[in-house]
Parts: C-alpha cells; structure tokens; sequence
C-alpha cells in the first residue's frame, strides 16, 4: 500500500520502476509481477508476486506505506440486518 495523499504521477511512476525492478529480478515461473492494481480515493496499492529482492526495494521507495504477505482473513462473527 502506498501513503496516504500520494499524487497520480507518483503512483504512475512507481508502477513503472515496479515493472523495471520486476524484469531485472524476476520469480521464476509465469504468475511473476504485478497482479492488480488498487486506485481509488480510499485506497492506493496493489497485489503481485515478487521475488525477495524486487519486495526489499519496494520497502525502500519513500512513498510506499506498508508491505504484507498475501494472507486468508476469516470473519470472527456475522453482521445482522
């Protein structure tokens, strides 16, 4: 996830060095890269499959917010109504 307030060329820009730093160091195999891409007013990120490296300059990038691990989320309880 990106900061909070990032401008669209920043975001544009980053996917770019995020396509670059992909190609230089790939996972092996086809499902490598970026997946999908959150951007709208609430929130600004995206989701893929990245090697060690490519994940460690992601961190790097000063407009990143937070990296997580792809993950299951299970609901504790149900809403009613």
């Amino acid at each position: 996830m990106l900061k909070e307030g990032v401008q669209p060329s920043v975001f544009t820009s980053h996917l770019n060095f995020l396509q670059y730093a992909n190609q230089d160091s790939p996972l092996l195999g086809d499902d490598s890269g970026l997946n999908h891409v959150y951007d709208s007013h609430v929130a600004k990120g995206y989701a893929g499959k990245f090697s060690k490296d490519v994940i460690e300059m992601i961190r790097r990038q000063p407009e990143v917010d937070y990296v997580e691990n792809d993950q299951m989320v299970y609901a504790l309880e149900t809403q009613k109504g």
